[in-house]
């Protein structure tokens, strides 16, 4: 519709209202209930299966329960993993709450973000499903499986209980309602992307039958590629010394597809693209082709700025040789990623980027702004994906980065995050978008120009003066609905909020009336 100019007072955004009213309405949580409450794994569960962190400590989960769905994303903490008893003991010995190797610390509740939050406009098709985050602090992606300890010193002895972890949350969860789930998504960054890879077949072996269940890891496709120099990368080495008997005694895994398959030994099954190839459920894979993880094996020194300190930045400080350098990596990781069987298997999808970053689709900003194609975003793209049958080809889901330049070091504008593109990339972006024709499935491509608009379409609002009395008529059901909305609020929440102090070994928490688990971490 072509743009008249309007009298100030007479201009109008509804999509700007409903909005507001959307976020008003639309959540089934009550402002102040909608976080995630720590929970302990029941006493027999625990009895019978003897889970524990690194240092002894037992490990919890955090639970949203919404009687009302049947619905579930479940989601896995990511950080790193240790491949020796100093590793791990380093790990045991953090018992902050960022602690990865003990549950001594661990907050009381928790905001959901990303694919586990329950704000509709961040993640507008998961929001009210029932949410799972499960803190990681076995050390070796949910997988340890030894019996015997490790004492290190008076203080410290290491216990490699990740298998019984991963267990005894999913039983515990079943009794949460779980085991009458009707979808489950489940999720999770870095260490947990490869939690979900490496135990994807037991946890659909875990769900009813008649279930959907579908995976979505972030930042774990870890390619094993050589390094700049030619070099073996040391990742593979890493991995394999952390499955020794000595350390997790972590293979066989139960249900892994890649060790079940008897196509490679069970140490090269542990390489998650390896993994990945032999995978017999519904996979979206989220993930940078220039992880800054990964390219920590790459090369000795990284030009890329670190996008947890200033994801704005990007590749700006690499000279030209080392843009290069990255496209050969970048080359490598996707002819391994589109060579993969899965690749091209009915019902997975992809979303690949070339952003230097690592796990942090996982966060709320890069979730909702990332973008693809100059129009898909990233939460956007994972619902596609989801609502599509098992049937869909994988192209029709699938979304390739653009290649950095000498000109042009960060392709894709929407990789800084500095709130440039809020109304979508402007200049150029990645450009591969799938349509049902599937062309362009396997190559990645140069940078399309894109118009600054970004959003796949013309805009549903409207300038033009004859509008402004259907304006007006629309800006008053929207505030009537919204005062009934305030109204539906204060008896839901409000006045009908009879939350619970709940003692976790110190000073009471205040938790949701749904949760009526008596909560001890500590042992």
């Amino acid at each position: 519709m072509h743009m008249r100019d309007v009298d100030p007072p007479r201009t109008f955004r509804i999509s700007t209202l409903f909005q507001i009213l959307l976020f008003v309405v639309a959540p089934r949580q009550c402002m102040g209930q909608s976080q995630l409450s720590l929970t302990a794994i029941d006493s027999d569960i625990v009895a019978a299966a003897n889970p524990l962190c690194l240092d002894g400590t037992l490990p919890g989960y955090y639970l949203y329960r919404n009687s009302a769905s049947t619905s579930w994303v479940i989601f896995f903490q990511g950080g790193g993993f240790c491949s020796s008893l100093s590793e791990c003991a380093t790990r045991a010995s953090d018992t902050s709450a960022e602690s990865v190797g003990s549950s001594t610390s661990y907050p009381a509740t928790m905001d959901g973000v990303g694919v586990y939050s329950s704000n509709p406009q961040i993640n507008p098709y998961f929001y009210d499903w029932n949410r799972v985050y499960v803190p990681y602090c076995d050390g070796f992606f949910f997988s340890g499986d030894r019996d015997s300890n490790e004492t290190i010193s008076s203080s410290l002895t290491l216990h490699f209980r990740g298998r019984a972890n991963l267990g005894s949350t999913i039983t515990a969860l079943k009794r949460q309602g779980l085991s009458s789930a009707t979808e489950v998504l489940f999720s999770g960054a870095s260490a947990g992307a490869v939690t979900i890879l490496y135990n994807s077949g037991y946890l659909k072996s875990q769900m009813p039958a008649s279930a959907t269940v579908k995976f979505a890891p972030i930042s774990g496709y870890f390619h094993n590629g050589p390094t700049a120099s030619g070099g073996t990368s040391p990742l593979a080495t890493r991995l394999q010394a952390g499955y020794q008997p000595g350390v997790h005694n972590a293979i066989p895994i139960p249900g892994n597809e890649c060790m079940n398959s008897g196509a490679m030994s069970s140490a090269s099954c542990l390489l998650p693209n390896n993994t990945y190839a032999y995978v017999a459920n519904p996979f979206f894979i989220i993930n940078s082709a220039l992880d800054s993880f990964s390219l920590q094996f790459y090369q000795s020194q990284n030009c890329g700025v670190d996008p947890f300190v200033n994801p704005s930045t990007q590749l700006d400080n690499c000279n030209s040789a080392q843009i290069l350098e990255y496209n050969v990596w970048q080359a490598s990781f996707m002819a391994d990623l589109t060579s993969n069987p899965s690749y091209s298997r009915a019902g997975n999808g992809h979303f690949i980027y070339s952003c230097y970053e690592h796990a942090n689709s996982e966060n709320d900003d890069q979730f909702r702004m990332l973008t693809l194609n100059c129009t898909v975003r990233l939460n956007e793209a994972l619902t596609r994906w989801y609502q599509s049958s098992t049937s869909t080809p994988a192209c029709e889901n699938t979304l390739l980065p653009c290649t950095p330049n000498v000109c042009d070091k960060t392709c894709n504008p929407t990789c800084r995050l500095d709130g440039t593109q809020s109304n979508g990339p402007a200049g150029s972006c990645s450009s591969v978008g799938q349509g049902s024709t599937c062309s362009a499935s396997a190559t990645t491509q140069a940078p399309t120009p894109c118009n600054n608009g970004g959003n796949g379409g013309g805009s549903s609002d409207s300038n033009d003066p004859d509008s402004g009395e259907t304006a007006g008529i629309v800006v008053g059901v929207l505030v009537g609905l919204t005062l009934i909305a305030a109204g539906l609020y204060y008896f839901r929440c409000r006045r009908n909020s009879p939350d619970q102090e709940v003692s976790l070994n110190g000073p009471s928490i205040h938790q949701p009336r749904e949760i009526r688990t008596s909560m001890s971490i500590k042992v």
